[in-house]
């Protein structure tokens, strides 16, 4: 079909890929023009997995941290030679070194933690904090001994107590608490 001003009626020009190519190829040559800003975006990522971590409905599996890791490490030298490869790359790693470090940091803390609230349970340990609450009630913080009959290795260091503040020891005493 044929204009009367000599060219031709043609659909504007699409890659193959269509639209979903032209998207990527326009991130692409934004991503180049910002270069020399890539460093900037390394801790934000690494918060972003930090926060992943945390944002999780569950406790994940150390072998999840390490596999995000590797994974990273996998498409950081697959992509080497790739256009951006080594951005993209460096992203991946950068927020799967956050989540794994907040992983590391958690099993690193881990601590024994009651299965359930135990009630009525005599509570022997030093006293390390005592500070007056509302309702004329006293919390004290507990180094444990012992907590009923539990073993050493499923009891927790420490313990936060509630009492009347007229029963509390004075920190620093080895008392039980009920």
């Amino acid at each position: 079909m044929k204009r009367s001003g000599g060219g031709e009626h043609r659909a504007p020009a699409r890659s193959r890929g269509g639209l979903a190519s032209a998207v990527l190829e326009a991130a692409a040559r934004a991503l180049e023009a910002e270069q020399d800003r890539w460093f900037v975006w390394l801790p934000v990522l690494f918060a972003g997995g930090i926060i992943t971590y945390f944002a999780l409905a569950g406790e994940p599996d150390p072998r999840v941290a390490l596999a995000l890791v590797l994974g990273a490490i996998g498409v950081c030298l697959a992509a080497k030679h790739a256009p951006l490869g080594v951005a993209i790359g460096g992203a991946l790693l950068a927020f799967a070194s956050g989540f794994a470090t907040a992983k590391l940091r958690t099993e690193i803390v881990r601590a024994p933690v009651l299965a359930h609230e135990l009630r009525y349970v005599t509570v022997t340990g030093f006293i390390e904090t005592h500070e007056l609450r509302d309702k004329g009630r006293a919390r004290i913080m507990l180094r444990v001994i012992s907590v009923g009959d539990l073993k050493p290795e499923e009891r927790p260091y420490r313990v936060r107590v509630t009492i009347p503040p007229r029963t509390a020891p004075a920190p620093g005493s080895a008392t039980p608490s009920r």
